[in-house]
């Protein structure tokens, strides 16, 4: 995402609709940010939210990757640099702060 023309366009609804595109479940007025959301099937998103922090999707514990999805609700807002991990669900009406692993 960095060296490509897609790094521009964060936060617009053009990058929105390219994760739509990709398969990505995202409801009306969400803002994403470039590389935040790294498998786009697994991830769904609620209206009006906010992703400035990476979504993570899958793990790999013993050698063994397993993927699983991420929920974040409606009026939610990730932070940059926060980390939501795999299986967890962010309820409505959340903010996740800077730098917090969640």
């Amino acid at each position: 995402w960095r060296i490509t023309p897609w790094a521009y366009l964060g936060g617009t609804s053009a990058l929105t609709s390219l994760h739509r595109l990709l398969g990505c479940k995202l409801g009306k007025n969400v803002s994403v940010q470039p590389g935040c959301i790294e498998d786009y099937d697994l991830v769904e998103v609620g209206d009006f939210s906010t992703i400035g922090g990476t979504i993570l999707t899958e793990t790999v514990s013993l050698g063994v990757q397993t993927t699983s999805r991420t929920r974040i609700g409606f009026n939610s807002h990730v932070s940059e640099k926060s980390i939501v991990s795999p299986k967890v669900v962010i309820e409505d009406n959340v903010t996740v702060g800077i730098r917090c692993a969640v």
